[in-house]
């Protein structure tokens, strides 16, 4: 976990459950539930909706919001993705 979001990984933590952590896992399932974008990245996170986030081949990160229907660009990059929305408070 980084501020109050799940960052999936390669080993199990005991904090995000049995079943959610992998982000091989994960990112498996988004793809085989057809959500647009998981394609062509490997999800990391997912917001508090259920909304995966992935880092695409560039190293750019996305988040698709299923109720929004789109995809829409977070960071350039993992860093700036964990210091501009995993670790900053919003009110």
């Amino acid at each position: 976990m980084v501020g109050p979001y799940p960052i999936f990984g390669l080993r199990p933590v005991e904090v995000m459950g049995d079943d959610h952590w992998s982000v091989i896992d994960v990112t498996k399932r988004y793809r085989k539930g057809g959500v647009p974008g998981s394609e062509a990245w490997v999800v990391v996170s997912e917001d508090h909706a259920g909304n995966p986030v992935g880092m695409d081949a560039n190293g750019a990160i996305w988040i698709y919001d299923h109720d929004f229907g789109g995809l829409t660009g977070l960071a350039p990059s993992f860093e700036e993705y964990l210091r501009t929305q995993c670790l900053t408070m919003r009110s």
